[in-house]
């Protein structure tokens, strides 16, 4: 158990350790000058992280419209063939009928004949 609170003793009089020399190199003038290029940095990363997220955003706005309008179009070429397709097939079926009703009117007419 002693060696336990050792190692806990010694573990924490490394991290006061490790603390007073983060601090006192910040407080030097090279540690500001690494802080000053740290936080530069950072805000040329966010500024550039921003517009990249921005420019994604756009790209894909622009291709979810595209889509939009693709499938717009191939819907309504698609209703347009389905329509002219009813129109010809009520077109045949009209002279088919109109065919076979003059073919059981000559019939008639030969029947009455005969």
């Amino acid at each position: 158990m002693k060696n336990k609170d050792n190692n806990s003793s010694l573990l924490i009089l490394t991290g006061i350790i490790a603390g007073a020399s983060a601090v006192y190199f910040l407080k030097s003038d090279k540690g500001q000058q690494m802080l000053d290029l740290l936080i530069t940095k950072g805000d040329e990363l966010k500024n550039t992280v921003s517009e990249q997220s921005q420019a994604l955003v756009e790209s894909g706005k622009s291709l979810v419209n595209d889509a939009y309008q693709l499938g717009t179009e191939k819907a309504t070429d698609l209703k347009d063939t389905v329509e002219s397709t009813i129109h010809d097939a009520k077109d045949v079926s009209k002279n088919k009928i109109d065919n076979f009703q003059s073919g059981v009117d000559r019939a008639k007419s030969k029947l009455a004949n005969a």
